[in-house]
């Protein structure tokens, strides 16, 4: 029987902040979800696409020599433009094999459980001794459900310790039979308010809320850590945050982190021939240290 295969973007190795101990993080593509502020813009559509980096562009023409879907163009000044959001999927591995200075690359490619839990095994020596183990995250794992099960499955097989990023938004089935291989659960609730969530998320939180309580009934013995980014103009405020702590408060085993806004998935956007919503947000660090201080479990 053919491996399960999966469509992966990142292995970030020596991650401190994706669970307990070192970890290795495997980010998987694919995101039901469409946050406004996501850092990770690369993660959101399930298939590899192309992202152009500008700056490391050298001016040699080449892609513009192999362009079958007429995304590359000269400016004024006879330098090249890219628009990789107007690749087609069937050409996307042609256009990141013809660039020889990487500027045009290939965000996701397709990995079997073995080919990932190969690098992941390369950190063990960290994880005996740091209590760590490995992440998956994204996107959103539960977009991949069967690969993000067998590759938890054969982790734990290991004796890896196994944890999970992600927003609990999928059917509770795919939810319970993931969990059952986890030691940490890794969980954000972005907003109470059903309408700003479909607003600002694209979805709704009702299948999300209501996944998160079964979860601590079915899984009561795993830790749980929910975290919710503090973005400026969408929930910076004590009444979204105090309301997603009075909620989270309610059951047993679980931390409440708040997590401050950063910039750092701007030139992503950039990269992906994409607009940011949020090109002029700054977050007050002074209300933000006041709400960590009041908020967090």
């Amino acid at each position: 029987m053919e491996e399960r295969k999966g469509i992966v973007f990142n292995i970030q190795h020596f991650s401190i902040q994706d669970g307990t101990g070192i970890r290795t993080t495997v980010f998987l593509k694919g995101c039901p979800l469409r946050c406004t502020w996501c850092a990770n813009p690369e993660s959101q559509q399930i298939y590899p696409e192309l992202t152009y980096v500008k700056k490391s562009c050298i001016n040699c023409k080449s892609c513009l020599a192999n362009d079958p879907d007429g995304i590359v163009s000269l400016d004024d000044a006879g330098n090249v433009q890219v628009n990789p959001a107007c690749a087609k999927k069937e050409h996307v591995a042609h256009y990141g094999a013809v660039c020889p200075a990487e500027a045009i690359s290939v965000m996701g490619k397709e990995m079997t459980v073995a080919e990932v839990l190969h690098k992941v095994e390369q950190d063990e020596v960290f994880y005996r001794h740091s209590y760590g183990g490995m992440t998956v995250s994204g996107g959103e794992p539960l977009s991949q459900a069967d690969f993000t099960e067998e590759l938890l499955r054969k982790a734990k097989e290991k004796g890896i310790h196994t944890a999970i990023e992600t927003t609990g938004f999928a059917p509770y089935p795919v939810v319970k039979r993931i969990y059952t291989h986890l030691d940490q659960i890794i969980t954000d609730i972005k907003l109470m308010d059903d309408e700003k969530h479909k607003y600002y998320t694209g979805v709704s939180n009702e299948l999300i809320l209501d996944n998160f309580r079964k979860m601590r009934k079915d899984f009561p013995d795993i830790p749980v850590l929910v975290r919710t980014p503090v973005v400026p103009g969408v929930n910076d405020n004590e009444e979204e945050i105090g309301a997603i702590h009075d909620f989270v408060s309610g059951f047993p085993g679980v931390r409440y982190e708040l997590l401050k806004f950063h910039r750092l998935g701007e030139p992503k956007y950039q990269g992906l021939g994409r607009i940011w919503e949020h090109e002029n947000a700054e977050l007050d660090d002074e209300l933000y240290q006041k709400l960590v201080e009041r908020y967090s479990l």
